[in-house]
């Protein structure tokens, strides 16, 4: 920490006491490097590293339908007449001649069904590496192998899980399942599995250069202990988003889901440390 810009100093006489402000410059990476270092999995020996997984997707959205409001209306007519008469008599019979007004009022009323947009996406693989660089470092630091999900013969469950959160929007449990049972035939005991939702382009208006948003609603990190039959969440994230800048679109993509994951997986890493968990 750097403390050598003075903001504000000031002498109090009346109590002899003399305060002085300064800007001080913290280096966040080597605290979080310190941080990380000390977890109780970056302290096993390297033939006792954990092996991870990730299974991470980016998903852009595809198409939102949206139903026109259902409204009912219901149409009541009245109908009232008057009759105006007048008589005239002659010497030998009654005349009578009327007139008939007759006026119509309509009430218009009833209710209005409201119709929830339904929002498909795009799921796709190909910014799993600007996932895994923003990942990686940190949890090899912390004391993880990354094993590459290919390795595992998981083709099929992962295209099943893209398809169910394209069409519907989230996960299917039963292939969630199939995967945690693949991955701990392999005797491994972490993944990691989420979604990084991509927002629309935007262009900053200070530098011209297009501008994206990225979102992770929610990630987590599940364990299975040696011996036991469950896996559990043991570190969860959520409402992590960051801006990423580019002079194409794919660019600013690939910066926003660098910088998110970065911060996915400090967060992830601190949660798992503060259990002490390996």
């Amino acid at each position: 920490m750097v403390c050598d810009k003075i903001i504000d100093e000031n002498l109090d006489t009346s109590t002899g006491k003399y305060t002085i402000l300064v800007k001080a410059n913290i280096d966040e990476t080597k605290i979080n490097q310190a941080l990380i270092e000390s977890s109780a999995i970056a302290n096993t020996s390297s033939d006792e590293a954990s092996d991870i997984v990730l299974l991470m997707f980016s998903a852009k959205t595809k198409s939102i339908k949206q139903k026109d409001d259902k409204v009912t209306k219901v149409d009541q007519s009245k109908k009232s007449v008057d009759v105006e008469q007048t008589e005239a008599t002659s010497e030998s019979e009654t005349l009578v001649s009327s007139e008939t007004i007759e006026t119509n009022v309509t009430t218009t009323g009833g209710n209005t069904v409201k119709s929830s947009e339904t929002i498909t996406y795009e799921i796709s693989d190909i910014y799993n590496e600007s996932i895994e660089a923003g990942m990686v470092e940190i949890l090899n630091t912390a004391g993880f192998e990354l094993i590459d999900g290919g390795d595992l013969d998981l083709e099929e469950q992962i295209e099943t899980l893209k398809a169910d959160y394209g069409e519907k929007g989230k996960l299917s449990k039963a292939v969630q399942k199939s995967i945690k049972k693949n991955i701990a035939s392999e005797e491994i005991s972490f993944y990691i599995q989420g979604i990084f939702k991509i927002g629309s382009q935007e262009i900053d208006a200070a530098t011209g250069l297009k501008v994206v948003n990225v979102s992770v609603v929610s990630a987590k990190m599940m364990h299975k202990k040696e011996g036991k039959k469950f896996w559990k969440t043991v570190a969860s994230v959520a409402g992590n988003q960051r801006k990423g800048k580019g002079t194409t679109y794919d660019e600013a993509i690939n910066n926003a889901i660098r910088l998110c994951a970065q911060s996915v997986a400090k967060q992830m890493v601190q949660k798992v440390n503060a259990k002490g968990i390996k």
